[in-house]
């Protein structure tokens, strides 16, 4: 008998798979299945992945959920169609992170034609104009009175680094929109309005974007979605997209990591077709299947050899 892949997914997810009306996931399976592999779906639980520390099948789990070498992650990577399979327990550290982005390596005409092609895809054609300019945007996320093990300062810490950096520049700062604050997180952020040049603000994320000087968050995928803006980003914890980012990993460092931020123009071009195009699965492409199998060999798994993409 075959080896078995258990697909893992959410109720929605796995209906969709089951009915084949989704194309990432059957590019998967088919790919799977023509290597050999016996592919299952199963509804994905909060202890689902205990299961894959047991028997001799193989697991991918959507978004998180893995545990062990057997069991993969698979997530989509930031825009459709691009997805990334990642071993268990990476979910802050991804294989890309890893990596090293050389801008030399990577075909000018190449990026600059994929570059266009994934903003066209992506971005409004005429975002509202909004009254401020020349403004910082710090997108917040989640549990903001804590400093997680992949933070390297907390949102106040960061608040505070960004003002001493900043002492006159707008600073405009927008709440998660899908994020259920605390009492205690929602007085924070009504606390930061006491600062002059702080603004709490609920606009259009592609008009912040579109006119700010640059964003500073702690990795929130707003930054990554900047550089189709061309704007520069600072973060303040672990990212897969550090590569071109100016990263603050202790107080001492800041001021560096903010001057840079005016003097170097980063390779936002190049960069996106590097993450997305030759570090991603593409499943509009025809290749999709071999590259699914690379990364899977990337991750440990057995998996018949492939190529690289172009």
């Amino acid at each position: 008998m075959p080896q078995k892949i258990i697909i893992h997914l959410p109720a929605p997810v796995k209906k969709s798979v089951d009915a084949g009306a989704h194309n990432f996931f059957s590019i998967l399976r088919q790919t799977f299945e023509t290597a050999g592999y016996e592919t299952v779906t199963r509804r994905q639980r909060k202890y689902s992945g205990v299961a894959a520390l047991f028997g001799k099948d193989l697991h991918i789990f959507d978004i998180d959920g893995a545990v062990g070498r057997r069991a993969l992650n698979v997530r989509r990577a930031h825009f459709y169609p691009f997805w990334s399979l990642e071993n268990a327990g990476t979910r802050r550290t991804p294989r890309i992170a890893g990596k090293v982005f050389d801008p030399k390596s990577v075909n000018a005409l190449k990026a600059q034609d994929f570059f266009n092609k994934i903003c066209v895809r992506n971005l409004p054609a005429a975002p509202e104009v909004l009254p401020e300019d020349d403004f910082i945007f710090v997108p917040l996320q989640g549990r903001l009175l804590k400093r997680r093990n992949w933070q390297f300062a907390n949102c106040k810490q960061m608040i505070d680094s960004i003002l001493a950096q900043e002492p006159t520049r707008k600073i405009l700062v927008k709440p998660h929109p899908r994020e259920t604050y605390s009492r205690a997180e929602q007085a924070f952020i009504s606390e930061l309005s006491r600062f002059p040049q702080i603004s709490i603000t609920k606009a259009d994320t592609h008009s912040l974007l579109a006119q700010c000087s640059y964003v500073a968050t702690q990795n929130s995928a707003v930054a990554f979605e900047g550089f189709l803006y061309q704007k520069p980003a600072i973060l303040f914890a672990k990212s897969d997209f550090h590569h071109i980012c100016q990263t603050v990993t202790s107080p001492d460092q800041a001021t560096e990591a903010f001057a840079k931020l005016a003097v170097e123009r980063p390779a936002f071009e190049k960069f996106i077709y590097w993450y997305l195009q030759l570090n991603c699965i593409n499943a509009g492409r025809d290749d999709a299947g071999t590259v699914i199998l690379k990364m899977a060999r990337e991750c440990g798994w057995d998996m018949p050899s492939a190529t690289e993409p172009e």
